[in-house]
């Protein structure tokens, strides 16, 4: 169940919380109608990682990405899953979680770039 993204990079968009939609904040262009495809140009890459830090300068975010530090990697899924007595918990937002997953995709983005400096291109394909 969940909606996936394919291309130069491979994925799980968060299921009930994250749109297929999110590679737009890192400078996606949507390419097709049917499939969204998104175009990522090298170019953008300045773009890209300063939406990274934006998102990771927020508190909230920066809360979530050491609760994931903190819990074994086994237990990481099963600790945090999206829910909202998780969110009530640890006292943070769905925007909060929305902005980590979309997080995790602009980072698998800009790593996509830095693994190849060649690379002029990024294209994902999401599920609707």
């Amino acid at each position: 169940m969940g909606r996936y993204y394919d291309g130069d990079i491979k994925g799980k968009f968060w299921f009930g919380l994250q749109s297929s939609t999110a590679p737009e904040r890192f400078c996606a262009q949507e390419q097709t109608e049917q499939v969204i495809e998104y175009y990522i140009d090298r170019d953008d890459l300045p773009k890209i990682k300063k939406e990274i830090e934006k998102i990771e300068s927020d508190p909230k975010v920066k809360k979530i990405v050491n609760l994931f530090k903190e819990t074994k990697e086994e237990d990481s899924k099963s600790f945090f899953s999206f829910s909202d007595e998780n969110i009530k918990k640890h006292n943070l937002t769905t925007q909060s979680m929305e902005d980590y997953a979309d997080l995790l995709l602009g980072i698998q983005i800009r790593d996509y770039f830095d693994f190849d400096n060649e690379i002029h291109g990024c294209t994902i394909h999401a599920d609707y």
